[in-house]
């Protein structure tokens, strides 16, 4: 599988994926967009990422590195977490995040 690796910088707009996506994000910015497809969404870099958009990927995600933020609505599949994933919830949701987050002990 091919990945796609770069920033919220330089990741703009809809992304469809169907591979592997990273941030490899060494300062703090917020991907706004919506992220589509089968892939997954890799996370690494010291810094955070926030995920803001209603993304629909269904490859499940990966932290090793820094921090990732999101919501239920954000942060999709399966979640393995060597790192650091915030819940930033604004609000009650009426949606549960469903899928499975996996923390790996350091």
């Amino acid at each position: 599988m091919q990945t796609f690796t770069g920033n919220a910088t330089s990741l703009q707009g809809n992304i469809t994926n169907n591979s592997i996506v990273e941030f490899a994000q060494a300062s703090n910015a917020t991907y706004a967009n919506i992220m589509s497809g089968t892939g997954a969404l890799n996370k690494s870099g010291v810094g955070v990422l926030t995920l803001s958009g209603a993304n629909i990927y269904s490859g499940g995600t990966t932290v090793n590195g820094g921090t990732l933020k999101g919501n239920a609505t954000s942060l999709q599949g399966n979640i393995t977490n060597n790192s650091i994933v915030e819940f930033a919830q604004a609000s009650n949701a009426l949606q549960v995040y469903k899928e499975t987050l996996q923390t790996i002990p350091s």
